[in-house]
């Protein structure tokens, strides 16, 4: 049976490929560079471009959150936000192409429930640990003492922790009940510090000091690093710089500690500016930011080195925002972007956002059009009490956190004063999750957002309440709803919140439901309704501990019943658009907060439409229920915005949306930088090249995989190549890998004309048919007693095998198979008939190429294949060798088969040795020299000149075991030249031959996979 063994022929390289127009072509993949210039950034360069491949685009593919996205503007913009550049191939200058961050609040949640002082409860800035985690410090007042508290968490859906720092019953300090703001930093070897006012330990000393704790375990367990750190009263910001504490009070005085944060002394008195706010810049420095109090309209920053002060006047310039605020808060993300989110008007709790792209140089308004808001208790105006004092932040992972205190305490209403409320802010990173059907997104800015705060009926809701009404409470994070067949209560938005000025509007919420409930009966509800003067268009979503249901004035549309229970936070995006008088369409989606902040959305419904109702009028939102009966649950958080549907993606007032599931192209450019948010742990960043890849790219790796695909499988695909008028090709084989056809054909004419070439050969790669015992989702069982080897036609890298099914043309990749059965990942196999024929991505033929100029690869149109497009790898044209033993042939030696699983051997220091398989297995072939001295000295010639053509190690070869098969299945494939073994031998075959000779009796080759 003859064995054959077929070098690439020098002739048919990418640079003979005709280009006479380009094709598509599969991505290759490139890791993300890092850049020494640009320290806390991710920049990803495009590098190490294929031959014969012109660039022409680089997709940024985020996985996990932590990149910034959003809105991608039509033209050239200095927009705040993120923002991606590159320079194009001969510009001397980068251009900035800019996101415009359409910021809104995401979430809401409550970090410590009541028992703070919105004047001495202020929490500390949101500080990163090591392990992830994100924490805060804040003082919290009780009856008898004043306690530190820890609180920390690991992302936007998981549950605040608190962990007392101290208070009378953990060491000897007493917090003084004026603690005011304290501090918190993180030290270069991951160390915490708190630092917070105490009354004297000293007696009859005075009571301005600030003492001191540390935890090296992230914040489980802490102890008293100093009693008297620093001497001085009220608010407290602690940064790291230079190895050693910096503390920065309310009025701009600054303490330099040694270095282990212990022992501070003053280098700075206060300064003329009030309300400081420090920002750690990572370079050496400190923001700091204050204002006049009011003198000028606008804040001020200076920056502080360690040992430094914020004294003199001259220290400090306008920041140039042309304005200020009541209260405020600055973040710098990881890229150094700042962000500063002040309240200017107490009155409606109204947050707005500026930002900076240049370390504070220069400031933009990132919401200019005044109708969007960060959060809010109400579009209507409140009481000054009803609003967030106290601002603090920070980021955590692709959020940024405003952290403050409530102030509620109006009449009745004092028990919810002093939570610690946590808003989530996003926008810049707008990925799958905010996206829905339609082309519409549930991202965007949320003008109007019901605070956990308080009752509702303190910010301008109505309470109707049926019988004795519901038993209402602001416990777990949330409003809690408990009723009983004695009464109920619904709330009702109000009227600012839908102004009847808008089609639709957008929510965003999160429930739980603890016990009871109903789908049924209005007993617990959110309801929608969008109408005019006599008719409107509504539909409620109901709640019972099990069941979720969707309802309009038709009735049920539709029902789902989440597993394992609705007894846990879940979250809700709504978009409704609606024609009153004649109908709307609604979706809706949820998930479950412990399924982090990738949770997929589960769809409830996707452009549903709602019936109109004659008998209903006006505009309304309602959260409770009307039917009184037995549940217990929670409206944790509600936000909602009136415009339309959304944002529609495309338009140009809006830009282009950026998501997961929608890659971003940049197109042109050889050099290109993306800059984002940086990673945090667990975040994935893909690059890829993305080129138009044309004909003349096969080959362009040595690999078996596609490398080259059609724009479509409609159309006969060929790919020609011309040897050039100075070369004839020589030869009698050719093989195709990366092929995803059972049937294609191999041609060798004089001229580039293929409709009577003068030799051709048809390649079948198909392996096996056979009748269908059964289908089904996934699967196919074959009617036959040839049963197959388990996982023989399990498709990996570089060897594909694909089914296809004579009754329907359809073809699929095999994922896997057992005796009688193929398995088809993720394809419903259940309506196919017919024969089922197996093949691979690999075939080869004989065919005649003896004086040649042109070759072509052509695949007939409409051909099955798994793709919707024909490909092609590595395409080998080669005289062949044959290898057989004892039959005279070029060749006379025998084969060595076997199989090589990569492993990485780790040696500690005591000599043990730990094996760690790293790869796949490779099949390997060995082809060894016989032994006799005569046909050594035959074989001499024949081994050199076998090497010379083979062009040594590194080199690829094609091999045919069996030439009964025209496929490469258990048959061969591409393989590497390794090299070749050496051993001592005498040459005359006596002991006394001392010459020293050495021959190679083996060349070793191996698998590409």
């Amino acid at each position: 049976m003859p064995r054959y063994l077929m070098p690439p022929s020098p002739l048919t390289d990418p640079s003979k490929v005709l280009s006479a127009t380009s094709e598509r072509g599969s991505a290759i993949r490139r890791g993300p560079q890092p850049d020494s210039g640009n320290v806390g950034t991710l920049k990803l360069t495009a590098e190490h471009t294929l031959p014969g491949v012109t660039a022409s685009a680089l997709e940024f593919d985020i996985e996990g959150g932590g990149n910034p996205d959003g809105y991608l503007p039509g033209g050239s913009t200095t927009a705040s936000g993120a923002r991606v550049r590159w320079r194009v191939s001969g510009d001397t200058s980068d251009e900035t192409r800019a996101w415009v961050d359409r910021i809104f609040t995401r979430y809401l949640d409550v970090a410590v429930e009541s028992g703070v002082s919105t004047a001495n409860g202020k929490p500390s800035q949101l500080r990163q640990l090591t392990d992830g985690t994100c924490g805060f410090v804040v003082a919290r007042s009780a009856a008898s003492n004043t306690s530190l508290r820890f609180v920390y968490k690991s992302d936007r859906f998981s549950d605040w922790t608190s962990v007392t720092i101290s208070d009378n019953s953990v060491d000897t300090l007493q917090l003084t009940s004026a603690t005011n703001r304290p501090g918190l930093l993180v030290t270069d070897s991951g160390r915490l510090i708190a630092y917070a006012q105490i009354d004297s330990p000293y007696a009859g000393s005075s009571t301005d000091f600030i003492a001191a704790w540390y935890s090296d375990d992230s914040g489980a367990t802490w102890s008293v690093l100093s009693q008297a750190a620093a001497t001085f009263a009220g608010s407290c910001h602690a940064e790291w710089l230079g190895g050693a504490a910096v503390l920065v009070d309310a009025g701009g005085a600054v303490w330099t500690s040694n270095s282990d944060g212990v022992a501070f002394v003053q280098t700075g008195a206060a300064s003329s500016y009030s309300n400081a706010y420090t920002v750690n810049m990572g370079n050496g420095s400190v923001l700091v930011f204050a204002d006049d109090g009011g003198t000028t309209t606008d804040m001020f920053i200076a920056s502080l080195a360690a040992g430094g002060s914020l004294e003199s006047d001259s220290a400090w310039r306008q920041a140039g925002m042309g304005a200020t605020f009541a209260e405020f808060m600055v973040v710098r993300d990881d890229v150094g972007d700042l962000f500063l989110v002040g309240i200017a008007d107490e009155s409606m709790a109204s947050a707005e956002l500026y930002a900076s792209t240049d370390g504070g140089a220069s400031w933009v308004d990132a919401l200019p059009d005044g109708g969007y808001r960060l959060f809010g208790l109400s579009n209507g105006t409140l009481s000054p009490a009803q609003t967030v004092e106290g601002l603090a932040g920070g980021m955590m992972g692709a959020d940024l956190v405003v952290l403050g205190t409530s102030a509620v305490s109006t009449s009745g209403t004092s028990g919810n004063d002093g939570n610690i409320i946590a808003i989530y802010l996003g926008g810049w990173d707008v990925d799958v999750s905010e996206e829905t059907f339609g082309g519409e997104l549930a991202g965007g800015p949320y003008e109007y957002h019901a605070m956990p705060i308080t009752l509702p009926e303190n910010t301008g809701w109505t309470r109707n309440d049926t019988s004795a009404g519901a038993t209402a409470t602001i416990a777990n994070g949330g409003l809690r709803i408990v009723s009983s067949a004695g009464g109920n209560s619904e709330w009702t938005a109000p009227a600012s919140w839908t102004s009847g000025g808008s089609s639709g509007l957008r929510a965003r919420f999160v429930v739980q439901v603890a016990s009871g409930g109903s789908v049924i009966t209005e007993r617990s509800r959110i309801k929608f309704q969008k109408g005019n003067a006599t008719d409107g268009v509504w539909f409620v979503l109901r709640f019972s501990s099990t069941q979720i249901r969707a309802a309009d004035s038709s009735g049920a549309l539709a029902t789902d019943t989440p597993f394992p229970s609705l007894n846990q936070p879940i979250e809700f995006i709504v978009i409704f658009d609606a024609d009153p008088g004649a109908s709307g369409t609604a979706t809706v989606l949820y998930r479950f907060q412990s399924q982090g902040v990738d949770g997929e959305w589960t769809v409830l419904m996707a452009n549903q439409t709602i019936a109109n109702d004659a008998s209903a009028a006006n505009d309304e939102i309602t959260f409770g229920g009307t039917n009184p009966g037995a549940v217990d649950w929670y409206v944790r958080w509600f936000a909602l915005s009136e415009d339309n549907t959304g944002i529609n993606k495309g338009t140009g007032a809006r830009g282009r949306a950026l998501s997961n599931q929608s890659p971003m192209y940049i197109y042109g450019g050889v050099s290109v930088g993306a800059y984002g948010t940086s990673g945090i742990a667990g975040d994935s960043y893909t690059l890829t090249q993305v080129a138009a890849w044309p004909k003349e790219a096969v080959w362009g790796a040595d690999s078996p995989s596609e490398q080259c695909q059609s724009t479509t499988d409609t159309s006969l695909w060929r790919i020609v190549f011309d040897m050039g008028a100075n070369n004839e090709m020589w030869g009698d084989i050719v093989a195709a890998f990366g092929t995803n056809v059972a049937e294609f054909k191999v041609m060798a004419n004089a001229t580039d004309s293929w409709g009577s070439p003068a030799r051709s050969v048809t390649v079948d790669t198909s392996i096996r048919s056979d009748s269908l015992d059964g289908t089904g989702p996934g699967w196919a069982a074959l009617d036959t007693t040839d049963e197959m080897v388990p996982h023989e036609f399990a498709s990996k890298a570089g060897k594909r095998y694909m089914v296809s099914f004579s009754g329907t043309g359809n073809a699929y990749e095999i994922t896997d198979n057992t005796a009688t059965t193929l398995i088809c990942r993720d394809q419903d196999l259940s309506s196919e008939t017919g024969t089922a024929t197996i093949y691979m991505n690999a075939g080869w033929g004989s065919i005649n190429l003896d004086e040649m100029r042109y070759l072509a690869f052509e695949v007939a149109a409409n051909e099955p294949n798994p793709d919707g497009y024909f490909s092609l790898g590595q395409l080998v044209a080669s005289e062949k060798v044959s290898m057989n033993v004892g039959d005279g042939s070029d060749a006379a030696f025998g084969w060595q088969r076997g199989t090589r699983i990569p492993v990485q051997v780790e040696e500690a220091e005591d000599g043990y040795q730990t094996a760690t398989v790293i790869g796949g297995p490779q099949e390997t072939l060995l082809l060894p020299m016989v032994e006799s001295v005569q046909e050594l000295r035959d074989w001499s010639h024949e081994v050199s000149a076998l090497l010379r053509y083979l062009d040594g190690p590194g080199s690829l070869v094609a091999l045919v075991l069996d030439s009964t098969e025209s496929s490469f299945h258990r048959n061969g494939g591409l393989y590497r030249v390794q090299g070749t073994t050496v051993s001592e031998t005498h040459v005359y075959g006596n002991a006394t031959d001392t010459t020293q000779r050495w021959r190679a009796p083996a060349i070793s080759l191996r698998e590409v996979t």
